[in-house]
């Protein structure tokens, strides 16, 4: 990306592959010791999987070897999953957040990132479930307010039912996930599924967007935006994009201020094709 903003072209060039062909890998971010790790986790190849691998960004930003050596697997196997890396007092953790296994689940895990950037073994223990199984890949976010930070879950699918549910879960002292509750959480005007979120903080006033997605009955170009703070979601505002062409692509990148430090950021790229 040049100094205008501008995206350059794109190239496979000193870029580790992924292994198997896989579609719906979450990927997450961890910079630890000074060295920045990327990590797939689970995916579809012919079925759910639960692999997890790990890559080493180089200096030039290069993707190395993808590599399971010493680290954990997903204790089950999932995709379209929530995810997000938290680092508190100098441990990292990644969190799981329901899925698809291959219906929806409700399970939450952590685990802890070593000083060697493995991941560890994942757990649901001191970690609050979801209230009912979520599909809802790529619309988890997190935002931190007034030195708390809050999980939130947007939209999905339970495995009967598409959802237009807002739930938010906070963060405690020990970087356990609290109680998910819609309590003071607008929630969405339209049922909501595989569309993207991105959060933005603009003149002091926090937002976060829904993009696109599945409303139940058809893929749609829709973007809702709502104001977050300080520590519900509150009105949703809409605006309607129309699509020009089949296979028109939007793209966007969300992210989440960690620790309330503005300039630490977790990257998260998310891509929505239509047709």
């Amino acid at each position: 990306i040049d100094s205008s903003g501008n995206v350059g072209t794109f190239s496979t060039t000193s870029q580790g592959q992924e292994p198997q062909i896989a579609s719906y890998v979450n990927t997450q971010l961890a910079t630890i010791g000074g060295t920045n790790y990327m990590y797939a986790l689970g995916g579809y190849v012919a079925g759910e999987i639960s692999t997890v691998y790990k890559m080493t960004l180089d200096a030039s930003g290069n993707i190395g070897t993808f590599s399971t050596t010493s680290q954990a697997q997903l204790p089950t196997v999932r995709r379209d999953f929530g995810s997000f890396v938290y680092t508190l007092g100098g441990t990292s953790y990644v969190y799981v957040i329901g899925g698809a296994a291959p219906s929806g689940v409700s399970s939450v895990y952590r685990s802890t990132i070593d000083t060697s950037g493995n991941i560890g073994a994942f757990a649901t223990t001191s970690q609050a479930q979801l209230p009912q199984n979520i599909n809802a890949a790529n619309s988890t976010f997190t935002k931190t307010i007034g030195g708390t930070t809050y999980v939130y879950t947007i939209g999905g699918h339970n495995g009967t039912s598409y959802l237009s549910t807002v739930y938010k879960s906070s963060l405690d002292a020990s970087a356990n996930l609290g109680t998910f509750a819609t309590t003071s959480q607008a929630q969405l005007p339209a049922l909501f599924l595989q569309g993207s979120v991105i959060t933005a903080d603009v003149g002091g006033t926090r937002y976060v967007y829904a993009i696109g997605g599945y409303n139940g009955s058809a893929t749609i170009s829709t973007v809702y935006k709502a104001t977050i703070g300080p520590d519900t979601l509150a009105g949703v505002t809409t605006t309607t994009y129309s699509v020009a062409t089949a296979g028109d692509q939007i793209s966007t990148t969300s992210w989440s201020d960690i620790n309330d430090v503005d300039v630490t950021e977790t990257l998260n790229s998310q891509t929505i094709y239509y047709s």
